[in-house]
């Protein structure tokens, strides 16, 4: 069960992801866009109609209003935070929207069943053991133990009375009417509605009742004896005195629309025979006018008809005529063009050499200049695959070349305080002062990197440290140095370090003889001294 309803909400919440878009802000009537989030869809004509379906349901209509009244209901936070949970796990959506959003309420377990109801097992008391119960057919059903049956609930029933008075009423005064327009058919009427006091409305719909429901005729009908029998005859006698009457409409408007059809030929021919008497009132004197003008019309339909004789036979002499003219014609024209055949082979063969020449040369001139645009391309091509490989080349140096310096200068400061430590040992330095100075040489930059070497220089300079020169690169103390080799080949090495790789090389010498002899001249020295009282002092 679980999984099923978690399909449909993996659907629904797929379906109605965006469905806050097409949400109407206001009291109107339209509280949704129906149309527009259809459409957004991109869906087929068929899926487009089922969920014009859904978005129809007063269902939907409900989630709707209780989303715009009530957004913090829980049903509401766990819709709107399940489609908000389906987004988190797209990474596009993620990235465009500017991250996963919070579920506080998906995430809250705190309602969380964690109780696990067993249900007891099925009594099998009065059973031997290895026995179950088990039925072929469904039981049958004591009747006795049913409880009270209860009535079904009947229409209510108006006054029988009061009815059948008001129908009878009616009954007699429709019977007027149609005996006042049938005239002699009115007995035949009056025979048929007044032929029982049982044929009005009501006794036809209790005689329905009854057919439909045998079983259910209600207690006064029973009362009276009345039964099946008596409600057949109550509807053949309808359906008789239906036909009856359904005959005398029929007469009716038999009799109408003959008189109309008999009205309508009676007054066409009263105007036939006017036409008729007008047009034979003439005078001799207008029949002979009339005569003269029947000839002329002859005589001028003669003529007509001789010309058209005579100008068919012109018509087929002409063409005859053409035919022979064009026939001998044709012959001279063949013959001079016979001999005029010489000369135009001539010109033919001479516009052709012409016409190759032009296309020969418009080949040259096509095949070279579509060389030059294909070496133009390609030069362009070439051109900007050069600056794009130059720019990434140049890019990697610099990352390469950065990444170094970096190094270089951490590694340079390190080594740096290293001999800056020793140096304050030996100068006698303030621990204030190595306390401030300290967290500066971190090696962070080219800031710190300078920082070092001016402390370096001052105690060199306050400790009076001579080194002595080097004649050549190869016999100095930095021959081998991996650091110093690198720096001057980028070139970016300095006097400092060199002084400082002497200093070092000193310092290493000392060590190995213990220490007896002092390898800088500001020993022994007043400044010496008294620092060195102020660094006793202060510890």
């Amino acid at each position: 069960g679980s999984e099923i309803r978690n399909a449909f909400l993996r659907f629904f919440v797929s379906v109605f992801n965006n469905y806050e878009k097409y949400l109407v802000n206001g009291s109107g009537s339209d509280k949704f866009r129906n149309d527009d989030f259809v459409s957004s869809l991109n869906l087929p004509s068929k899926s487009q109609h089922f969920v014009s379906g859904i978005l129809a349901t007063q269902m939907f209509q409900r989630f709707v209003q209780e989303r715009k009244e009530n957004p913090s209901s829980p049903p509401i936070l766990f819709f709107d935070q399940s489609i908000i949970a389906k987004n988190n796990r797209s990474k596009k959506t993620t990235l465009t929207s500017g991250g996963k959003k919070e579920t506080p309420f998906l995430d809250d377990t705190s309602m969380k069943i964690q109780e696990v109801f067993t249900p007891p097992p099925p009594s099998n008391w009065g059973l031997e053991d290895g026995h179950r119960y088990h039925y072929g057919s469904f039981p049958t059903l004591d009747a006795k133990l049913f409880g009270k049956v209860r009535p079904p609930k009947q229409w209510p029933q108006q006054d029988a009375g009061t009815y059948r008075i008001v129908a009878k009423a009616a009954a007699l005064k429709q019977q007027e009417l149609i005996a006042k327009a049938m005239g002699p058919r009115a007995s035949v009427l009056t025979v048929v509605t007044s032929s029982g006091g049982r044929s009005n409305v009501r006794d036809i719909e209790w005689a329905t009742h009854v057919l439909s429901k045998v079983a259910g005729v209600d207690a006064a009908r029973a009362k009276t004896g009345e039964s099946l029998s008596s409600a057949q005859q109550q509807v053949l006698a309808a359906r008789r005195k239906q036909g009856i009457l359904l005959d005398i409409v029929i007469t009716i408007q038999a009799c109408c629309r003959m008189y109309i059809a008999r009205r309508h030929y009676l007054e066409r021919r009263k105007a036939l025979i006017t036409l008729q008497r007008r047009s034979r009132r003439t005078s001799p004197e207008k029949e002979q006018q009339e005569f003269r003008d029947a000839i002329e019309c002859a005589v001028v339909l003669q003529s007509l008809t001789r010309f058209y004789f005579a100008k068919k036979r012109y018509q087929r002499l002409r063409n005859s005529s053409i035919v022979a003219q064009s026939w001998i014609r044709g012959a001279i024209a063949r013959q001079k063009f016979k001999q005029l055949m010489a000369s135009h082979f001539l010109q033919r063969w001479i516009r052709g050499s012409l016409v190759r020449c032009y296309m020969a040369k418009l080949r040259r001139s096509t095949i070279l200049s579509q060389a030059i645009v294909r070496g133009r391309r390609s030069r362009f091509g070439y051109t900007l695959l050069f600056i794009a490989v130059s720019k990434s080349q140049a890019l990697f140096r610099g990352y390469r070349t950065r990444k170094f310096i970096s190094s270089l200068v951490k590694k340079r400061t390190m080594r740096y305080r290293q001999q800056i430590f020793v140096l304050w040992h030996h100068a006698h330095t303030p621990l204030a002062y190595r306390t401030k100075i300290w967290p500066l040489l971190d090696g962070s930059g080219f800031l710190s990197l300078t920082f070092a070497e001016g402390e370096l220089e001052r105690l060199w300079s306050e400790l009076d440290i001579v080194t002595p020169p080097s004649p050549r690169q190869d016999s100095s103390p930095l021959k081998g140095d991996e650091h110093l080799v690198t720096a001057q080949r980028v070139g970016i090495s300095s006097p400092c370090y060199l002084q400082f790789s002497k200093v070092q090389a000193m310092i290493e010498r000392s060590k190995q003889n213990g220490g007896k002899t002092p390898w800088f001249a500001a020993v022994g020295s007043p400044h010496w001294k008294k620092a060195a009282e102020r660094e006793k002092l202060e510890r």
